[in-house]
């Protein structure tokens, strides 16, 4: 069975992926980077185009669960990591999902975080054992 097939038994169906992580550049004795992050929502309509674009009494469309979820994550803050940053929406076409039913949306996360270098406290041949 197809990847997206499992994830949407049920929908609406939210997916999380890591996609890469930027190092900052000028190096210095903190690790500073970004991480990116794919979001991937789909929601399932069968009445009509417009209905799968805007929801209906059964459920919401592609525009609404996109808003919802930017304004949820644009801002949100991970204790001990950083703040989260939308950085692009966009609708999806998923290879293989022949569901003409289903919509999916996307968003990519940009999470700029740092984390110090550990201080040596011994030597480097304790470290090599």
């Amino acid at each position: 069975m197809p990847v997206w097939s499992r994830l949407m038994r049920r929908t609406p169906c939210i997916a999380l992926g890591l996609d890469r992580v930027e190092t900052e550049k000028g190096a210095t004795r903190r690790f500073r980077a970004t991480a990116h992050w794919n979001v991937v929502a789909v929601i399932r309509n069968e009445h009509s185009d417009e209905r799968r674009l805007l929801g209906d009494a059964s459920g919401a469309g592609q525009l609404g669960v996109l808003q919802v979820a930017a304004a949820a994550l644009h801002g949100m803050t991970i204790p001990d990591l950083g703040t989260v940053f939308v950085a692009g929406a966009s609708n999806l076409y998923i290879e293989g999902l022949a569901d003409e039913a289903a919509a999916p949306v996307g968003l990519t996360l940009a999470v700029p975080f740092d984390l110090a270098v550990a201080p040596l406290e011994g030597s480097l041949n304790e470290f090599l054992t």
